[in-house]
């Protein structure tokens, strides 16, 4: 398994990394006057950091929108 995985959702890029023991966080690279949380933290799965970064994203750009 990967210690670090980059992806892009919505064009917003974010990152997933592995902390061990079944704890992944979550960052997404958003610009620096974005009103986002950046970063967040799961015990679960890396699938379940990436939804929880997923929604963190829909949920800024809806509120932007």
């Amino acid at each position: 398994m990967k210690n670090s995985d980059k992806r892009t959702y919505r064009e917003i890029e974010f990152e997933v990394r592995a902390k061990g023991m079944g704890r992944f966080e979550w960052e997404i690279t958003a610009p620096d006057d974005a009103d986002v949380e950046v970063l967040g933290s799961v015990n679960g799965s890396r699938n379940q950091a990436v939804d929880e970064c997923r929604a963190a994203i829909d949920a800024w750009l809806d509120k932007t929108a």
